[in-house]
């Protein structure tokens, strides 16, 4: 019993060490003074729950849209798969568009070809020639499931 009792209290210790370690962290303390990539992996740590950051969805989409304002790729398509989702809120497929748009704008493979598959579901019809061209870009950085889709609507054999 003693020896449960004492497992028990370095157990609590220890997380609220975790808890406290984030906030001291040089990561953070990077991201808040304006770095971008900090400001990404801070995001990502509270997306996650990683290197001692609780796990808060809210918070990490701030921190993306800080970096995403400031022009990285990899924030807006974080934030495109976040509000594509509901993570950390309501499900928004006019922001999710937005900012893989932005992302697809700087050549990011998987936001490129997200706002493909977002334009296909809004109105085939409409927007299949763009959905087309991002599918393409996609698909010339590597992406197999860009080809796939090209294949499926007949653009590529």
């Amino acid at each position: 019993m003693k020896i449960l009792v004492i497992l028990s209290i370095l157990f609590i210790c220890s997380a609220c060490a975790n808890s406290a370690s984030y906030e001291k962290s040089y990561e953070l303390e990077l991201a808040r003074s304006g770095n971008i990539d900090a400001q990404y992996n801070v995001a990502m740590n509270f997306l996650n729950g990683d290197s001692g950051f609780p796990k808060d969805a809210n918070v990490a989409k701030e921190w993306l849209e800080k970096a995403a304002k400031k022009g990285d790729a990899p924030s807006q398509n974080g934030l495109g798969i976040m509000y594509l989702r509901g993570i950390g809120g309501e499900k928004n497929l006019n922001k999710s568009e937005y900012y893989y748009r932005l992302a697809a704008n700087q050549d990011h493979e998987n936001a490129q070809l997200q706002l493909a598959l977002i334009l296909l579901n809004k109105d085939k019809n409409k927007n299949l020639k763009e959905a087309i061209f991002w599918l393409k870009k996609a698909e010339k950085q590597g992406n197999t499931e860009a080809q796939d889709k090209l294949k499926e609507l007949g653009v590529v054999k």
